[in-house]
């Protein structure tokens, strides 16, 4: 009491941010979303809340900012925090620290080529997709060279040089790689596949080799030509029409429409076909079929829990084709089918590698490098983007800033 008067103090507290909480903000509006309850807030960006989340910004802060009672609509916000469970109130009987989730990239490519650690590339490398060839994957190729408006240098139903692959396989350690998929058109001649066999088992590959035979329900001969490959193989059906059954467990049935989708499900449920994947493919023309079967909206994105390492591999990679590459039958290597070639098979497994992480086609390509994407408040929330995406001109109709 002075002169009678009781003097007023404003009540301060400290609010530490959970380190599972990553949070978004622009001019408009701010996102929390916990890694570990998957609850997320969204709500609109005030001058106050941005001061707020200008400091959290700061890695001095500790992920920590201090209030005062007498400010309602920090109140109100911090409240919601609470509510939420995304943050712990500091009542002073105890030291809390909270550290922001900052990823630091060991393995990032501008410090790799600092330490001149370029060898470390070649273990980037997981998988490679060898299309070897055949009238069926020819009519795939051009349906691509047709969208993306490119030209692969194809001659008519060639064949990959199995001389070249072989010299690839042995001049190269692949002891890294998980996956070796060869792409096959079912009316490549069986000597050709025989021979292609041979080299799986001259180079002790059996383990790490799967097949992909591009067939037409209606053509004679086919399930036996895959019952006599001895690694395991995966039909893939660029067409249903009337004709034999085939009886072939884990086909893979390319859909372009709802009415292929429905023509192959009577058609696995007719053949009792067992563990069969329906595989939506984009044609140029069916835009909405694609994006209804394929992009997720918001509500499903929010469906399942994103975990903290989720969120940091979609801010540096992209989940869906870091570490593989694509071999043409002209022996033309890929990264991306619609960027340029990064080499040749005989280029060998370092160059190739290096070329790609330099160029950076596509394995970090990531949604922030997207003008579309990089703005949007759920960039880091979304799946890594898809080439369809390039190919359709996708403008997200959910982004939000």
């Amino acid at each position: 009491m002075i002169g009678g008067v009781l003097k007023s103090y404003k009540m301060k507290y400290k609010i530490h941010i959970r380190s599972s909480v990553f949070f978004w903000y622009s001019d408009n509006n701010v996102l929390f979303y916990d890694t570990e309850s998957a609850s997320f807030l969204f709500i609109p960006l005030s001058d106050e809340i941005q001061k707020i989340c200008m400091i959290l910004s700061n890695p001095s802060s500790l992920y920590s900012f201090v209030y005062d009672t007498e400010n309602i609509n920090v109140s109100q916000f911090v409240e919601e925090l609470i509510s939420k469970g995304f943050c712990v109130e500091d009542d002073g009987k105890e030291s809390l620290i909270s550290l922001p989730p900052i990823l630091c990239v060991n393995n990032n490519w501008e410090i790799i080529k600092k330490k001149g650690q370029y060898k470390l590339v070649t273990e980037l490398l997981k998988s490679i997709v060898f299309l070897m060839g055949g009238s069926e994957l020819e009519t795939s190729i051009e349906r691509l060279e047709h969208l993306a408006n490119i030209e692969y240098d194809l001659k008519g139903n060639a064949l990959m040089d199995l001389s070249v692959l072989d010299a690839f396989l042995t001049d190269n350690s692949i002891t890294q790689l998980n996956r070796l998929s060869f792409v096959i058109g079912a009316k490549c001649s069986s000597g050709y596949i025989d021979k292609l066999m041979k080299l799986v088992t001259k180079h002790d590959l059996e383990n790490k080799v799967q097949a992909y035979v591009l067939i037409n329900s209606s053509e004679e001969g086919v399930e036996q030509l895959i019952n006599n490959i001895p690694i395991p193989v995966h039909p893939v059906f660029v067409s249903i029409s009337d004709g034999p059954s085939i009886t072939l467990a884990g086909s893979i049935f390319l859909v372009q429409s709802k009415e292929e989708v429905n023509k192959a499900m009577e058609f696995i449920s007719a053949n009792q076909l067992e563990d069969c994947i329906l595989y939506p493919q984009y044609n140029g023309q069916n835009h909405s079929f694609y994006e209804c079967e394929v992009f997720p909206n918001i509500d499903e994105l929010f469906e399942n829990r994103i975990s903290k390492r989720q969120i940091f591999i979609h801010r540096t990679l992209n989940v869906n084709y870091f570490g593989q590459l694509i071999v043409l039958p002209n022996a033309q290597v890929y990264s991306s089918l619609l960027r340029p070639a990064i080499g040749r098979l005989s280029d060998g497994i370092y160059s190739l590698v290096y070329s790609e992480m330099e160029n950076n086609y596509l394995w970090r390509k990531t949604r922030n490098m997207l003008s579309r994407c990089k703005e949007c408040l759920y960039c880091d929330l979304c799946p890594s983007p898809i080439l369809e995406e390039e190919l359709m001109n996708v403008e997200c109709p959910y982004m939000v800033n």
